[in-house]
């Protein structure tokens, strides 16, 4: 899978030097985050055991690849 670019899901203005927020330590989530987060409110929707480590880690890891999905039709312009 090509590199995507992370860029922030909530875009915050210069500071009064001109330093971009991730210059200054609070760049916040990337749309990639937002988009997981989104996937894995959906994910969680239907029945699975959430107390087994191994169900809960298989079910982030797929939110990551479906939004790793959605990086890539936007950059295509789906």
């Amino acid at each position: 899978m090509k590199t995507i670019n992370h860029k922030p899901a909530y875009p915050q203005p210069r500071d009064f030097e001109g330093r971009t927020p991730e210059k200054f330590g609070v760049g916040g989530m990337t749309i990639r985050d937002y988009f997981a987060g989104q996937v894995i409110s959906g994910l969680i929707q239907t029945p699975h055991d959430y107390g087994n480590k191994d169900q809960i880690q298989s079910c982030a890891i797929g939110a990551y690849i479906i939004a790793d999905a959605m990086m890539e039709a936007r950059a295509r312009g789906c």
